[in-house]
């Protein structure tokens, strides 16, 4: 996505007008199937780590389903997150 600046170890959503929510699906599209961890998640929303938190139990909630928590502890945009992305 273009409003995700890499800048050596950091990456930063340049987008000042998201949602911390609308944050998390932007940070998400960038690395793909891979995704992040919560703890890489928490480093580059720029958001307190419980909002953070709560985003991310709204967006895989039953409810929304916009990103998957993996077996491996990553989060990743499910076709309905990335979808949601393209349009915001």
């Amino acid at each position: 996505m273009p409003c995700v600046g890499a800048f050596e170890s950091i990456l930063l959503v340049e987008r000042t007008d998201l949602t911390v929510d609308e944050e998390i699906l932007v940070l998400l599209h960038y690395p793909g199937e891979l995704g992040f961890t919560r703890t890489e998640l928490g480093k580059y929303v720029k958001a307190a780590a419980s909002s953070v938190t709560e985003a991310l139990q709204r967006l895989s909630g039953a409810a929304s389903r916009r990103i998957l928590s993996l077996p491996s502890g990553r989060y990743r945009l499910t076709d309905l997150g990335s979808k949601h992305i393209r349009s915001t």
